[in-house]
């Protein structure tokens, strides 16, 4: 199993118990997009719209940079490469 299969696994886990939360949900479509887990991916494991979690995606890439990329920065700075 990969990096990104065990954060889709452990995503479903936690919202099965966590799923009334909108705000949980929410900061988990933030979470799983900086992972670089596809948007599709990403409204399945959440139960949004591929709509939803498209506007989500785009507020964040609009104000911080890329998430794929952002997310390789943050590895880098903390593995040091």
């Amino acid at each position: 199993m990969d990096t990104k299969e065990a954060i889709i696994n452990a995503s479903r886990d936690f919202l099965a118990l966590n799923s009334t939360s909108h705000l949980v949900r929410w900061v988990m479509v933030v979470f799983l997009l900086f992972c670089g887990i596809p948007q599709k991916t990403v409204a399945a494991i959440t139960n949004y719209t591929d709509r939803q979690v498209r506007n989500i995606r785009d507020l964040f890439e609009n104000s911080n940079g890329d998430f794929p990329r952002e997310g390789k920065k943050i590895k880098k700075r903390m593995l040091g490469g």
